[in-house]
């Protein structure tokens, strides 16, 4: 047996994988039995008895299936109505259940006539699940290449690793393809409006323009498409707001309110609708962006910024009970440490007002602190707090905030992963 040294920079289960990778794509171009294949099998020792059982058995999957997919191999065993079904409920309890490695596993034996694209979505969903992006990228690609559908799902894969290029190389092609349909559109959309950004003026307006038209289009062609045979349920919402921002980045703001005002007349309690137009009123109509994001949380936004606006200003008029409420919903909706810390922040300033016990109090504040530990007004309203709990008689003032420490930014409101989360998640539910 052949002897190596274990880079130690990495997992063992992260260097085989990439052993892997790079022996099955000399698989792809014919040289499997090449003197480079077998340095890298030889390399391949160290890392295989450097894992657990358990690792093991997955990589030995892995290579399994990366042959299988070279091959265009679905493995597909015959299988009767009865078995199918009894595979499909299988398969999507394995992946609510997050038994991914389950599921892998009998994705090697589908039904015999199940689309050797679905079964690579699955399979890249499973990697994506476990962490291993590389992989499913593998499997996304193959999938997106024999049917589109799926090429949404490798845009959210390539966002995620970081390759830009190939991001928006994905999305033109995308948006070029007369066959897109309007989710098509709306995701491809999505990294080409982060490329203008870093443009110059007259490349970005064309880039603006451009993605102005399509979306309008999208628009038109999606508001003809019953809500119940949409795949994305909201989709006209989505693209409405992402259109509007094209229109203010153009610098044509009467057009983009125009736009959020159509759609208002058809559903006055859209929630993603008042989310946006509220963010981009902000500040030049801070009494109509706050009435548009009450009714945004009435309808239970998904959006954060709506709850920490409203609980900031509730503070700021020391509405406690209202900037309570508002806060602890906001907690729910967020995983940035920054707004957790300000969200935690506007929580134990009203508890501590409303005379809460002391001890629920501090919790809040070392919360705030654990998200923000160099936030100095924080750590001087925790000391405040401390003085407060200590003489109950004694009356304090904290330092309110003047408004939220980050502003909202629109194009966060406007950010397709969400909904692309939400469609790849749908999609593997179906396990079929």
């Amino acid at each position: 047996m052949a002897t190596s040294t274990l880079d130690i920079s990495e997992s063992p289960v992260k260097t085989y994988t990439r052993m892997l990778h790079q022996l099955h794509e000399l698989f792809g171009v014919g040289r499997g039995d090449s003197e480079e294949a077998d340095a890298i099998r030889d390399e391949m020792d160290a890392p295989w008895y450097a894992m657990s059982k358990q690792e093991r058995e997955r990589m030995g999957g892995l290579s399994e299936d990366l042959y299988a997919l070279s091959e265009h191999n679905s493995r597909g065993v015959p299988m009767g109505p009865a078995e199918r079904t009894a595979w499909s409920r299988e398969g999507t309890e394995a992946i609510a259940n997050g038994s991914f490695d389950r599921a892998l596993e009998l994705l090697r034996k589908p039904p015999e006539n199940m689309p050797l694209p679905n079964i690579w979505f699955l399979q890249a969903r499973c990697w994506e699940r476990l962490g291993d992006y590389e992989t499913a990228l593998l499997f996304m690609r193959a999938a997106a290449k024999l049917d589109r559908k799926f090429t949404f799902c490798l845009l959210s894969l390539l966002a995620e690793l970081g390759q830009k290029q190939q991001l928006i190389e994905v999305a033109n092609s995308l948006l070029n393809d007369p066959k897109s349909d309007p989710a098509d559109v709306y995701f491809a959309s999505g990294p080409l409006l982060e490329q203008a950004s870093e443009m110059g003026d007259e490349a970005a307006k064309q880039q603006l323009e451009r993605l102005a038209s399509a979306l309008n289009e999208a628009l038109a062609k999606v508001q003809k498409i019953p809500k119940i045979n949409r795949e994305v349920p909201n989709l006209d919402s989505h693209i409405t707001c992402m259109l509007a921002h094209c229109y203010r980045r153009l610098n044509e703001s009467d057009r983009a309110f125009e736009i959020y005002e159509r759609a208002l007349s058809r559903n006055p309690a859209d929630a993603e609708i008042r989310t946006c137009r509220g963010i981009e009123l902000l500040d030049q109509e801070p009494d109509l962006a706050l009435k548009d994001f009450e009714i945004a949380v009435e309808n239970n936004t998904d959006s954060v910024w709506p709850y920490v606006v409203l609980a900031k200003n509730a503070l700021r008029q020391r509405k406690y009970d209202r900037c309570l409420s508002f806060a602890e919903r906001g907690v729910g909706k967020t995983t940035d440490p920054e707004l957790l810390a300000e969200l935690h922040e506007a929580i134990a300033i009203s508890r501590a007002e409303l005379d809460w016990p002391p001890s629920r109090v501090m919790e809040s504040f070392e919360n705030a602190l654990r998200y923000a530990p160099d936030n100095d007004r924080i750590r001087q309203n925790c000391e405040t707090a401390k003085l407060h709990t200590s003489s109950r008689e004694l009356r304090v003032r904290f330092v309110l905030p003047i408004a939220p420490d980050h502003k909202p930014n629109p194009a966060d409101a406007i950010s397709s992963r969400s909904a692309l989360k939400d469609l790849k998640e749908k999609r593997e539910m179906r396990f079929a």
